[in-house]
């Protein structure tokens, strides 16, 4: 029998920790293949798993929801976000954005200048836009979705080939 991790990554998750009953988890996943093949595994497994295991799946901000999927169903809860100081607050947050009223504006610092990216109804989009930025004029900071590089360099190595 497969251990957990190995069936959330066939399933399309990015596995973050993981033991015999429990699995941390994030990424765009199918959730419905890896509840049922959890579900398979508490019945089947050769281990010692009474009767269920618990999944915690993680949104790229930090936001958890923790599952216990067993003999006797499927548990949803919410835990604390990763990555919060003991004050509750968030220890880092999507770099170059912040919050103007209801809305999130991108700017990069280049060379002692800040640039505005531009003002977005959410977080993650704001932060994707500098990060384009980032990439399209060759900046050496940190990126806050470090797979767009990877992203980024496969759609340059194809439009050169066509």
């Amino acid at each position: 029998m497969r251990p957990l991790s190995s069936i959330a990554t066939s399933c399309g998750y990015t596995v973050i920790t993981s033991g015999i009953t429990f699995c941390e988890i994030t990424g765009d996943g199918r959730w419905h293949v890896f509840s049922r093949e959890c579900l398979h595994y508490v019945k089947h497994s050769p281990y010692s798993v009474r009767d269920h295991v618990t999944v915690i799946i993680r949104d790229p901000l930090g936001h958890r929801e923790l599952h216990d999927i067993g003999k006797m169903g499927e548990r949803i809860g919410k835990l604390p976000m990763a990555g919060v100081d003991y004050e509750g607050r968030p220890e880092c947050r999507i770099r170059g954005v912040r919050k103007a009223g209801g809305r999130y504006i991108a700017q990069v610092s280049s060379g002692g200048a800040h640039v505005y990216l531009g003002c977005f109804t959410d977080m993650m989009s704001a932060g994707l836009a500098r990060d384009e930025y980032v990439l399209s004029h060759g900046l050496h900071t940190p990126l806050n979705f470090p797979h767009m590089a990877e992203v980024k360099k496969e759609e340059m190595e194809m439009a050169v080939t066509e």
